[in-house]
């Protein structure tokens, strides 16, 4: 699990730009062709990309927000409402994509009222980001109005993460040499 989150804190923007570029590429190019030909095959292959998407990003999004917990002070240690938006966030879209492919959007639909949830884990997540990012920079949790920029950082993330991550960076190596462990900085 280490290994993983250094692997996400560690990356430069470019990489998880590429990372998610790339998907996106394959999500609006290869579906198409395969969605033509219908049937178990399509949901399947959309699902499978859809999922690698969404355990990257989660991924980041864990590392990050694990990362950031410890190294606040003891009181504001890491969420479990975070770890359960992280995980639901990571369940829903292949569960939601094999189990509700079909199913009519209304308001009273329960797939509708999951697909809700789904956006307010993440909302949830981006908010716990941005309140430790703060809590880090200024030594207080309230949120300031400059760090509404890193939510809709966030919330785009292809264009935010040239500015996220390169503040990441500078966290984890200047994490590393206060620990004195050259060793991890790679």
């Amino acid at each position: 699990m280490n290994a993983i989150k250094n692997l996400f804190l560690r990356a430069k923007s470019w990489h998880l730009f590429i990372a998610f570029a790339t998907i996106a590429i394959v999500i609006f190019l290869l579906p198409s062709d395969i969605a033509s030909a219908g049937g178990m095959a399509s949901v399947i292959v959309r699902t499978g990309i859809f999922s690698i998407s969404i355990l990257i990003f989660v991924g980041w999004l864990w590392s990050l927000g694990s990362f950031l917990a410890s190294q606040l002070p003891a009181t504001t240690g890491p969420s479990n409402l975070f770890a359960i938006a992280c995980l639901y966030a990571l369940l829903y879209v292949p569960i939601s994509m094999v189990f509700f492919h079909n199913s009519e959007p209304s308001l009273t639909s329960i797939p509708q009222w999951l697909g809700m949830l789904y956006i307010l884990c993440v909302f949830y997540a981006f908010y716990y980001l941005c309140r430790n990012f703060a809590c880090l920079e200024t030594g207080s949790p309230q949120l300031k109005l400059r760090y509404v920029w890193m939510f809709f950082s966030f919330l785009f993330f292809p264009i935010g993460v040239w500015v996220i991550q390169p503040k990441v960076n500078r966290m984890w190596h200047k994490n590393l040499s206060v620990m004195g462990n050259p060793s991890l900085s790679g």
